[in-house]
């Protein structure tokens, strides 16, 4: 192939990618990401049980939800209480990312 020849492939390649680009569809995603993030951290609150928090009860933010023991205990002392949320982020304990996705295509 010629210096030419493949100076106009490569070129050819960089539009086609660059054409591909669409900045509304990071924009979009990105929303959906901050939206997401607002109702977890201040709308439903899950973080508030389903995050660990340190001796003085702040938040552990490297735990996002990842499950933590009961912050308040249950106002009927009569019924039965969880004594921990559970872990709400990432894959469950002892599976990995394929055998997950098999899990749940498969069964």
């Amino acid at each position: 192939m010629t210096t030419r020849r493949m100076a106009f492939f490569i070129t050819a390649c960089i539009l086609a990618v660059a054409a591909s680009y669409s900045p509304t569809q990071d924009h979009e995603s990105n929303s959906l990401v901050t939206r997401g993030e607002y109702l977890t951290l201040h709308v439903a609150m899950c973080v508030q049980c389903h995050t660990p928090r340190d001796a003085d009860g702040n938040l552990l933010s490297q735990s996002l939800l990842m499950g933590a023991p009961m912050p308040v205990q249950s106002p009927y002392p009569e019924q039965p209480w969880a004594f921990e949320a559970p872990k709400l982020a990432g894959l469950p304990a002892g599976f990995s990312e394929d055998e997950f996705v098999h899990l749940l295509m498969a069964g």
